[in-house]
């Protein structure tokens, strides 16, 4: 299982989340290429078994899949690469003291609104 980083990590909340984010993406898409890769591995080692049509199709298919795969890993990695970028000071990391800014009803010049309420004109 995967640990999430410490307390007093210097991770801000959006870069702690974009890091298990970016560990989810890189696993399912290791996954994919696993899973299809073996596919058509299998599948070519018996095509003498099966018709042309139905190799070619499937071969298409498993080939999509693994393009999947491999967009899920550069998604996966871009978003752990910008939780390293994100973890150097680019962004304050949040405390328990100062809120996590999710309708916790401070603005940020620091006045209260009534949370829940639409205070527009």
């Amino acid at each position: 299982m995967l640990r999430p980083p410490a307390a007093g990590s210097q991770l801000s909340l959006a870069a702690r989340v974009h890091h298990r984010r970016g560990l989810l993406l890189l696993g399912l898409g290791g996954f994919q290429l696993w899973l299809w890769g073996t596919r058509v591995v299998n599948l070519l080692g018996a095509a003498d078994s099966f018709s042309t049509a139905f190799v070619a199709v499937h071969l298409v298919l498993y080939i999509a899949a693994i393009g999947a795969g491999v967009l899920l890993v550069v998604l996966g990695w871009r978003l752990l690469r910008e939780s390293a970028q994100a973890g150097h000071g680019v962004s304050p990391p949040v405390t328990a003291a100062s809120g996590s800014g999710r309708g916790d009803g401070v603005a940020e010049t620091g006045s209260t609104a009534p949370v829940g309420r639409d205070v527009s004109p």
